[in-house]
């Protein structure tokens, strides 16, 4: 959802970096993190949340998964610390 991925979309390696992950030195543990990353793209491909760029190794956020992707975020952002105030009271 950040805006500089509309324009020339994302990577493998964007996605392991917004998540958090630090790179790994060790070749072994990059793979494996790159799998899992890899993993997760194959999820929303399958879920139409995001499609291959043609000829390229980047994606872009569909039309459906920017209104998914959208309610979720205004969801957390407004609808959830209410609810957890009124669970945690």
């Amino acid at each position: 959802m950040h805006g500089e991925h509309f324009i020339k979309g994302f990577t493998n390696r964007d996605i392991t970096l917004r998540l958090g992950v630090r790179l790994a030195s060790d070749p072994d543990e990059r793979k494996r993190q790159s799998g899992r990353t890899t993993r997760l793209i194959q999820l929303l491909r399958a879920h139409g949340l995001i499609a291959k760029i043609p000829r390229s190794r980047r994606y872009r956020v569909t039309f459906k998964g920017v209104q998914i992707m959208a309610a979720a975020v205004h969801l957390t952002d407004s609808a959830m610390p209410f609810i957890l105030k009124f669970f945690a009271a």
